[in-house]
């Protein structure tokens, strides 16, 4: 499928913020930390040593490991720390009765790279301690019932090739780069690049306490499922916040990211998603779980078959003020896909995705989800297809404070309902209330046996607003200009002459897409007009 062109100014500005902090990974100024119990790495150590002083230090990270105490610190100088060891499998471990890797975790200890030779301050970028097992095993494996933690660390080249550790009911090879075992592990300014697995190329989390932060992961490939970044399995707790997850692959579902089974105290939190790619679902994010998921932008990822940037998969989940851009899918919701959900996506922009089949910007199957001051807008579908921006196949959601505008290709619909199947005892009954509707073909298109409650309504430049047999009731209907200020370059907020301005009916919905209140009588759409205030010059 022909990438869809998408916000060129938009897709820069992140480009130059993501090559800058790829080169930035690690904060330049050097640390010195204050710690007991310290133990000292440098390739020109000696293994026979106990790694408690400079003059001591050992010249694996694995003798560091077997000789601390818990709550030990080991300083990694820079260098790359390659080998690898056997260990017996733990009590549990779904597959090879022993497992190899560079370093294998036991005790509570935390790992901290990037170090000088001498050990007494980090200074990366320029020292840089990369864990790579060069093809021959894992980089890390982490225990069960340990508390790890890991900064500034490199892992590159792991293969998970004969261990297993993935999900039933296969098992498969998982976690190139690092498995953690029912563990807590905290990861902060580290790379995960150019590992690979059967599953979950570069990390595979299994239960436990999770905490990732300021990390890259990038390049990893799950070569037989899913998950080519990360896969992250039923977590007790978490917060996954300010990473890059890039350029990932997965022969199944989930290129960058694969949830499965995350409670509602997980936090996902400004992170990037982009450029992933999965052959099935969920080509940037495979979703199967409850977290929050919150001001992330998922952006240029590719699906083979549902889910261009996130395919959402029978969750009660909250997915609150995040992009959705440029993805593409060749077959089902180009920008997220919701299947047999109860979510609740509130204040999202999905924009300029593409779709092979229905649904270029979100495809909502059978959804019962609450969908709130969104936007929707310049998603397009192949030809012959529909729901250029929303498609509807069954299920009864809610959509309140909608901007849908600007949707292209196929039958050029902005909003598309039909029934589960033909004859479908339960058709699709959809409420939209105060919903711009604008700048496509056909503005709202219902099919037979599905009904639709339309309140408040603006239309403006379809070449037909309604079309469809179905049971449409209509009320607060208004025709006029919408304003955006800047829709060419993505900016569908409205200005002070938009016809949607006080035509609103009152709901529940009491902010908008920007989290500002609605007062008074509220504007239709995602936004809610702010009048400027113009403070005294003294105050200016």
């Amino acid at each position: 499928m022909k990438r869809f062109m998408i916000a060129a100014a938009i897709i820069l500005a992140l480009g130059l913020g993501l090559t800058v902090g790829l080169l930035r990974l690690f904060d330049q100024t050097a640390r010195v930390y204050a710690d007991t119990g310290v133990r000292y790495v440098a390739l020109d150590g000696a293994d026979a040593n106990d790694c408690s002083s400079v003059a001591m230090r050992c010249q694996t990270i694995q003798r560091a490991v077997d000789v601390a105490v818990e709550g030990d610190v080991i300083k990694a100088a820079a260098g790359t720390y390659s080998g690898v060891q056997e260990r017996p499998s733990p009590s549990g471990y779904n597959g090879s009765e022993f497992v190899t890797q560079t370093v294998y975790i036991s005790t509570a200890v935390t790992i901290r790279g990037g170090y000088t030779t001498s050990n007494d301050f980090a200074d990366p970028p320029a020292s840089v301690s990369i864990i790579s097992p060069q093809g021959q095993g894992r980089g890390i494996f982490i225990a069960p019932g340990v508390t790890v933690t890991l900064q500034g660390l490199q892992l590159t080249d792991g293969n998970a090739a004969g261990f297993g550790g993935g999900g039933a009911p296969t098992y498969q090879d998982a976690g190139g780069a690092l498995y953690a075992d029912h563990a807590a592990t905290t990861i902060d300014d580290c790379l995960f690049a150019n590992n690979v697995g059967e599953q979950a190329g570069g990390l595979y989390i299994n239960s436990g306490a999770f905490n990732l932060q300021n990390s890259v992961i990038t390049a990893n490939v799950a070569t037989a499922s899913n998950a080519g970044g990360l896969l992250i399995y039923s977590p007790l707790t978490g917060t996954i916040s300010h990473n890059r997850v890039l350029s990932n692959s997965a022969v199944s579902n989930g290129g960058g990211l694969y949830l499965a089974y995350g409670p509602p105290d997980v936090l996902f939190t400004d992170n990037d998603f982009v450029g992933n790619a999965a052959g099935g679902d969920g080509g940037g994010i495979f979703w199967a779980g409850d977290a929050l998921f919150s001001h992330n932008r998922v952006m240029s990822n590719s699906a083979g078959f549902n889910g261009g940037g996130m395919s959402v998969n029978g969750r009660s989940s909250l997915f609150l003020s995040n992009l959705f851009m440029g993805n593409e899918t060749d077959y089902y919701g180009g920008g997220v896909y919701f299947t047999i959900d109860t979510s609740a996506f509130r204040d999202n922009t999905v924009i300029a995705n593409a779709s092979g089949r229905d649904g270029g910007g979100l495809l909502l199957f059978r959804s019962e989800g609450v969908f709130e001051n969104n936007i929707v807008a310049q998603n397009q579908v192949a030809s012959g297809e529909s729901g250029s921006g929303v498609y509807i196949w069954g299920g009864t959601p809610q959509l309140a404070h909608t901007t849908i505008a600007q949707n292209s290709g196929g039958d050029g619909s902005g909003v598309y309902v039909r029934s589960y199947s033909v004859g479908d005892p339960e058709p699709g009954h959809v409420v939209l209330t105060n919903t711009i509707l604008v700048s496509q073909t056909i503005g709202f298109y219902i099919e037979i046996s599905n009904t639709a409650v339309l309140d408040g309504v603006l239309w403006y430049g379809n070449g037909t607003d309604i079309d469809g047999d179905g049971v449409i009731t209509i009320s607060h209907e208004y025709t006029g200009f919408p304003a955006f200020i800047d829709p060419v370059g993505g900016d569908f907020h409205i200005g002070a002459a938009s016809a949607a301005r006080d035509k609103g009916v009152n709901s529940s919905v009491t902010d908008d897409i920007d989290g500002e209140p609605r007062l008074g009588i509220p504007d239709i759409g995602a936004d809610e007009y702010t009048r400027p205030v113009y403070l005294p010059v003294i105050l200016r």
